[in-house]
């Protein structure tokens, strides 16, 4: 779903995520709240995922999508999780890394140690996703710095619903 456009991608995702049991909606960005996304539980098999549009990059949007969704096999199950910092937080992150590219197939692009845009054009073509993801986590771990490739990769979208 991360190379199609949000109105091809978006009513897919409600789809999957509703089967799941699993609420989702999209949030305008609270001009300097730094939410990128929170996760309510309402009760222990009912769960709201939110996501703002906080910086409009789709890189963000994926990332945070799959943040939010990482609480929910692991179990946050605090009251409302929203911008933590800490353990629980920081596995979120991880396995959201990990479900966008998968840990194996990050380590052997990465071991290679060629992080021109070809690279990375090819990498994201071979796992299927957006090459945004794949620069925003280079960007992430520090192997490419913030700005590098920026106007060749990133991709800005509004994700509106009718």
């Amino acid at each position: 779903m991360t190379i199609q456009e949000p109105r091809v991608f978006y009513p897919r995702l409600q789809e999957i995520l509703t089967e799941c049991g699993i609420s989702f909606i999209l949030l305008p960005y609270l001009s300097k709240s730094n939410i990128y996304g929170a996760t309510k539980w309402f009760s222990k098999q009912n769960v709201m995922l939110a996501v703002s549009n906080r910086g409009g990059s789709a890189d963000l949007f994926w990332f945070t999508l799959f943040h939010e969704i990482s609480h929910v096999p692991m179990e946050h199950r605090r009251e409302t999780l929203i911008n933590m910092k800490g353990n629980e937080d920081d596995e979120a992150d991880k396995m959201a890394a990990n479900m966008l590219i998968p840990k194996d197939k990050w380590d052997e692009f990465i071991n290679k140690n060629d992080m021109s845009k070809s690279s990375i054009s090819l990498f994201a073509k071979k796992i299927g996703i957006h090459p945004c993801i794949v620069l925003g986590r280079l960007h992430k771990e520090n192997l490419v710095p913030y700005g590098t490739y920026d106007k060749d990769f990133n991709v800005h979208y509004q994700i509106t619903i009718d």
